[in-house]
């Protein structure tokens, strides 16, 4: 299972904005549950196979889901869902799949990606804090 930080190095990368409570709080469940946490909060997770899969990841209806959101609630609303109702679950399939080695490397790779924002400026266009605040 990917810790809340990779999926907020990953929502950082893809939306501009970590969004770690929205993951936290996705994940809460599995400080009582475990690995079997995924049974709350993860319904896109347990949709695989039928309403998405690697090969088509997001249905053509996942676009006007976002659009309603947006309309009904705002872009931050449906950028959210996004980031933490698709994303983090494809990610957690993505990571089922890994073997032990595999999972580590990757998470040492989000570690470092974190700790470089000149690679999160060049390949995501990502400002630091510092170089936001001047622009």
């Amino acid at each position: 299972m990917p810790e809340a930080y990779v999926h907020a190095i990953e929502s950082l990368a893809a939306f501009g904005r970590s969004y770690f409570t929205e993951h936290q709080d996705k994940d809460a469940p599995h400080r009582l549950l475990g690995r079997e946490h995924r049974s709350v909060n993860h319904e896109w997770y347990h949709a695989f196979g039928t309403a998405w899969s690697f090969d088509h990841p997001t249905p053509e209806w996942i676009a006007e889901v976002t659009e309603s959101l947006a309309n009904d609630h705002g872009d931050e609303a449906a950028e959210i869902y996004q980031a933490i109702y698709l994303s983090h679950d494809f990610t957690d399939r993505l990571h089922d799949s890994e073997p032990p080695t595999e999972r580590r490397l990757s998470t040492a790779f989000h570690i470092f990606i974190l700790w470089h924002p000149e690679i999160l400026e060049a390949k995501f266009g990502l400002m630091s804090s510092m170089d936001a605040s001047t622009a």
